[in-house]
């Protein structure tokens, strides 16, 4: 007597055309000072406004909430600069720092084949998460789990707020074992409404940790 048994395997790969990023050496000296003068070179990449989780209704447009950002090296770090438009800066020390307007840099500095298929496991172990409220104080969870020298600053603009983050260069060499040549970035930002009320989050592209996930998304490379 023989028993059948029919095993059937479910995957999902998400694919999309994507441009290859490439990210430059600045020759300018970078000040973290919120100030986006020495960016005005560096290429400008707009998140799709689609990319979002949270209500419809409590999203009402670029002025709500827009986001663009540039990134570039030297030799010492690697940088993000981020311009956030949002007409409600919520900003409430009382609560949990995701409870309020933050911004999230995930970065997965580690070889390609390794990074590009990073569904969100392994976070501030294998890859870096920064986050950060808004308050112009850095408040920054789990900060003792970071690169040692990672730091941003935040400057409030009359629409919003610009942001700038320094990674330590040494931390991409030491995740690729070897000079670096790439990383995956993840951009989001919780946007909080009506004095906290309502919540909306923006990516780049799909979380990491999503079933929307797009391996491969987000990477970068040394030009």
């Amino acid at each position: 007597m023989s028993i059948r048994t029919d095993l059937t395997l479910k995957n999902t790969f998400n694919f999309v055309p994507m441009p290859k990023q490439k990210i430059g050496k600045t020759k300018k000296k970078v000040k973290l000072d919120g100030n986006l003068k020495v960016w005005k070179r560096a290429n400008c990449i707009t998140v799709d406004s689609k990319n979002f989780k949270g209500s419809p209704f409590n999203y009402t447009g670029v002025k709500d909430c827009a986001i663009k950002f540039a990134t570039m090296y030297d030799d010492t770090n690697l940088y993000v600069a981020i311009k956030i438009t949002d007409d409600e800066i919520y900003v409430n020390n009382k609560t949990a720092l995701w409870q309020q307007d933050a911004i999230i840099v995930g970065l997965d500095a580690r070889p390609e084949h390794i990074s590009s298929m990073n569904k969100g496991s392994g976070r501030n172990r294998e890859w870096m998460a920064y986050l950060r409220t808004l308050e112009e104080k850095e408040t920054v969870l789990e900060k003792d789990l970071l690169p040692n020298g990672t730091r941003s600053e935040i400057k409030k603009t009359l629409d919003g707020v610009t942001v700038e983050l320094a990674v330590p260069i040494s931390y991409i060499h030491k995740q690729q074992n070897k000079s670096w040549s790439n990383f995956r970035l993840g951009i989001l930002y919780y946007d909080f409404d009506d004095n906290g009320e309502k919540r909306t989050e923006h990516f780049w592209y799909p979380s990491w940790s999503a079933k929307e996930n797009i391996p491969g998304s987000g990477m970068f490379f040394k030009e």
